[in-house]
């Protein structure tokens, strides 16, 4: 949670910094000039409370019981069983709502802002391009008039240096085309990641329909097998420890 709103907050900032917004201290501070000049420190926190606020009905879900076992092949510890509020419908209902603003609203507000986001950087690159091409003809031009000055088809015009403001413009195209890549694939892997685990909580606490759940959480389970590298890498560890050993003898382990 606190993961998402803070990508949501990134989003932000780069959306009014590059919308050149001037946040000059009024007379009276509106609540946006505080929220952008707050510290990020205290703002880091304070998402981090209400991330911890929103899924505290977690720590109502199970209780933690000791196991006393008489048997000698199993040793003493303890097993965790969910409770009477597990099964209840306000947890049902709020398991609902939390997800919901964990994986739904935060990824609407996510998909808003870096469309918008999309669209500033997409005109500014217009813009940017036009004063390129205008530069470029004119250095065109200056050149075609030296080399027929000089009557010299030896010199180099083609090769002759750009302006400095010309070249920053450049690289500042350059690197508005790569931010817009990665708008696009944050969006998309965003988009990837969190509908499917909103949809199976809402399958889950909505329908009774046991093979429909397992089906979701089957679709969610392989999605991100094979898109999350780092996912994929954990399942493949964790199935490594259930691995049969032979011991010397021929036994299976």
């Amino acid at each position: 949670m606190s993961a998402l709103v803070c990508n949501v907050l990134s989003a932000l900032f780069c959306n009014l910094h590059i919308s050149k917004l001037k946040m000059q201290k009024p007379v009276k501070p509106s609540l946006l000039f505080i929220f952008i000049n707050m510290n990020h420190r205290i703002l880091a926190l304070v998402v981090a409370l209400f991330a911890s606020g929103l899924y505290s009905y977690q720590l109502f879900q199970f209780e933690i019981h000791h196991l006393n076992s008489t048997s000698e092949s199993f040793s003493r510890g303890y097993f965790v069983q969910p409770t009477d509020f597990y099964n209840s419908e306000l947890n049902k209902i709020i398991e609902i709502i939390s997800h919901s603003i964990r994986d739904g609203l935060n990824l609407c507000i996510l998909v808003v802002i870096n469309t918008l986001l999309l669209f500033k950087i997409r005109k500014k690159l217009k813009q940017n391009s036009s004063v390129i091409s205008i530069k470029h003809t004119n250095m065109t031009n200056v050149k075609q008039e030296e080399t027929v000055a000089k009557n010299n088809y030896e010199t180099r015009p083609s090769s002759m240096p750009t302006s400095s403001s010309s070249t920053r413009i450049a690289s500042r195209v350059l690197n508005e085309k790569k931010i817009t890549k990665l708008i696009v694939i944050n969006c998309f892997n965003s988009i990837l990641g969190r509908l499917p685990i909103l949809m199976y909580f809402i399958v889950r606490n909505l329908s009774t329909n046991s093979l429909l759940i397992e089906y979701v959480g089957a679709f969610a389970f392989f999605l991100f097998y094979f898109t999350n590298s780092k996912f994929r890498e954990q399942v493949r560890l964790l199935f490594s420890r259930f691995k049969c050993k032979k011991k010397p003898n021929g036994l299976v382990n």
